[in-house]
C-alpha cells in the first residue's frame, strides 16, 4: 500500500499487498484464499483499531464472504493461482 494512503483502503490495494507478500514468500494464492485473507485482515483491523481496513462492503455469499471488487478483479483465475495484480478502478466507496 502506498505511504500516502490512509485507511480505509481500496480493497484492491490491500489485495495487491497480500499478493506481493505471497509472491515474495513463493506461495500460490487462489481467488478464494485471497478473499478469505482480505476478510480476516479487515475483521482483525476492525476489532483492533476500531475502524475499517477496506472501503468496500463485505457481502455474505452462500459459501464465503466476498468483497465484490476483489472477486471481480480476479474472477478470471477461478481456482488457479493468481499471477497478476489488480488494477484500481474508480475510487468511489462502493466500487
Amino acid at each position: 500500500m502506498s505511504e500516502a494512503s490512509v485507511p480505509p483502503y481500496d480493497a484492491r490495494e490491500v489485495s495487491n499487498h497480500i499478493i506481493k507478500l505471497a509472491i515474495n514468500s513463493r506461495l500460490e494464492l487462489t481467488q478464494m484464499s485471497l478473499l478469505k485473507i482480505v476478510f480476516f485482515a479487515h475483521g482483525w483491523y476492525l476489532v483492533s483499531k476500531g475502524a475499517p481496513l477496506i472501503r468496500q462492503p463485505v457481502e455474505a455469499w452462500e459459501y464465503w464472504p466476498v468483497v465484490k471488487v476483489v472477486r471481480d478483479a480476479f474472477k478470471e483465475f477461478g481456482k488457479k493461482p493468481i499471477n497478476k495484480f489488480a488494477e484500481r478502478g474508480s475510487t468511489s466507496s462502493r466500487d
